[in-house]
């Protein structure tokens, strides 16, 4: 008996369990989008947006529909209050979905809360949840009005800040000692030499819409990390407002750096704005590329040897030299003789008297006297008669001894 009644008590629990079960999975409040999620600069106000509630369940109808929107806490300088998140045109219920799923729309006014960053301290953009709205009804049985239960779903709401402090056209400009600046974009790779010197000029741009929105100098940074370590940091030139682009520069020395070697190199830019209302946000990116150092090659200092004497040309003060003569150290040719012929084309560079030398006066004679025939004629008629003269004196002179010899001969006798 114990038993029966035991048994009985089972079949009734089980029954309203799979009761209870069945409401709960046949009667189905969807929206779509699942969860709100926003993307836009702060103070800005999102109207108009809208979701999509559906009862999918033909033999339901759900009724009483409540919202509310429950604020998360612990967000950063959190000005989020119960009223930033309105909806309005509330359905109060949904019919059963028999020809077709009945369907209802939510607009809401939504603003973007100030004071949130928009970047990570990875530079990466970021979510944040700020809350959750829940909708809560009652659904009816359409055939059975007192199969009723009551229903709930929640539905998260994200927002996402734009970030707004970008590098200008994603590119910097690169300049090396005694080269033109060229651009750069990120992910490239650079050449550079032992010695170096490089300068990065970064150009940055304010992307607000709101004019009154604006990044001043003083909240701007760009560090400047090569494979890492930190070789330089400055701040912003110019206040950057609504659509403005303004300007910085880091600078590293090469020489510090191994030769033959590759480095990447980093440049942060973190900014902060008060958006107007003293609520700041970070924002900012990173920008990356690469360079791989080579080795210099050191110039050539010949500067040349016009008259190949050996005397390079800025100290050669005779730079006309004869290829035949021999110089001295200051590119001049050698005569210690003083003959008017250089060493080394003067067979006697110390002033000696040799046949071929003779000869050769000899010959040169010869060529004066073809050169000047008039004056050489008269040259041998002087030396005729001067031979002339000379044998007939030394004829007397012959007939006088024979003469004095015969007459001491003759006189003995």
């Amino acid at each position: 008996m114990n038993g029966s009644n035991s048994n009985k008590k089972l079949l009734i629990f089980m029954s309203i369990f799979l009761l209870i079960v069945s409401s709960f999975v046949f009667a189905d409040l969807l929206s779509n989008p699942a969860s709100f999620s926003f993307k836009g600069e702060p103070t800005e106000t999102i109207t108009e947006q809208s979701f999509i509630l559906t009862n999918d369940n033909v033999s339901y109808n759900i009724t009483g529909l409540i919202f509310d929107f429950d604020i998360l806490s612990g967000l950063p300088n959190n000005n989020v209050g119960v009223n930033s998140f309105t909806i309005m045109d509330l359905p109060s219920d949904l019919g059963n979905g028999s020809v077709p799923s009945k369907e209802a729309t939510v607009n809401f006014d939504f603003t973007m809360p100030s004071g949130l960053d928009a970047i990570d301290k990875n530079f990466n953009e970021v979510v944040w949840e700020i809350g959750q709205m829940k909708i809560s009804g009652l659904e009816i049985n359409a055939s059975k009005q007192a199969d009723t239960h009551p229903i709930e779903i929640f539905m998260d709401v994200e927002v996402k800040i734009e970030n707004n402090l970008e590098f200008f056209n994603n590119q910097v400009e690169f300049e090396i000692s005694g080269e033109d600046p060229r651009n750069t974009s990120s992910g490239k790779t650079r050449t550079v030499t032992d010695g170096d010197a490089v300068i990065l000029r970064i150009f940055y741009e304010n992307t607000f819409a709101e004019e009154d929105i604006r990044f001043y100098k003083k909240d701007i940074e760009f560090i400047l990390y090569v494979d890492g370590e930190e070789l330089d940091r400055q701040g912003g030139r110019d206040n950057v407002n609504s659509d403005e682009v303004g300007e910085a520069e880091v600078e590293f020395d090469v020489e510090d750096l191994d030769t033959g070697e590759s480095y990447y190199v980093e440049i942060e830019m973190i900014g902060f704005t008060d958006y107007g209302n003293g609520d700041g946000g970070r924002h900012g990116e990173v920008f990356k590329f690469e360079i791989e150092v080579e080795e210099a090659v050191e110039e050539s200092t010949f500067v040349g040897d016009s008259d190949g004497d050996g005397v390079n040309d800025d100290l050669d003060l005779c730079p006309n030299t004869s290829i035949l003569c021999i110089s001295d150290e200051a590119g001049c040719e050698m005569d210690p003789d003083n003959d008017g012929i250089c060493n080394g084309a003067d067979r006697t560079p110390n002033g000696e008297v040799v046949e071929e030398q003779t000869s050769q006066n000899t010959i040169s004679k010869q060529q004066e006297t073809v050169d000047e025939p008039e004056e050489v004629e008269e040259k041998v008629v002087e030396k005729n008669n001067e031979s002339s003269g000379t044998g007939s004196f030394f004829f007397g002179l012959i007939v006088g001894f024979i003469g004095a010899a015969l007459f001491f001969t003759l006189t003995k006798v």
